[in-house]
């Protein structure tokens, strides 16, 4: 029998990376990148004809290779999509611990 074991909800984390919270991060923007485009009905060439990319860091990025990538630029690209990105900062729960970065919602309407 497999042993199985429950994630935490960051895949990053589970596997020990030591940028977890920023690769989660990119993830949920990429996906959000991603699901703009094809809402749109564009081919990667045309997307990253819009947002000023060459085609093989576009494809790259929607492919989950975005480790290079910072994630003020993903948020650009999705700002420069027509849609707003919001950062909210907020008290750690625990006020001697570390906070945590998390994606509310990364599915564009």
């Amino acid at each position: 029998m497999t042993d199985v074991e429950q994630s935490s909800g960051n895949i990053y984390a589970d596997l020990g990376d030591d940028q977890a919270d920023e690769m989660n991060m990119k993830a949920h923007l990429a996906t959000a990148l991603g699901q703009i485009i094809e809402r749109r009905g564009w081919t990667s060439p045309q997307a990253a004809s819009v947002l000023g990319l060459p085609d093989a860091q576009l494809s790259n990025i929607l492919t989950g290779n975005f480790r290079t990538e910072d994630a003020a630029s993903l948020v650009h690209y999705i700002a420069r999509l027509g849609y707003n990105v919001q950062i909210t900062i907020t008290k750690a729960a625990q006020p001697t611990g570390s906070g945590c970065v998390e994606v509310v919602s990364a599915a564009p309407r």
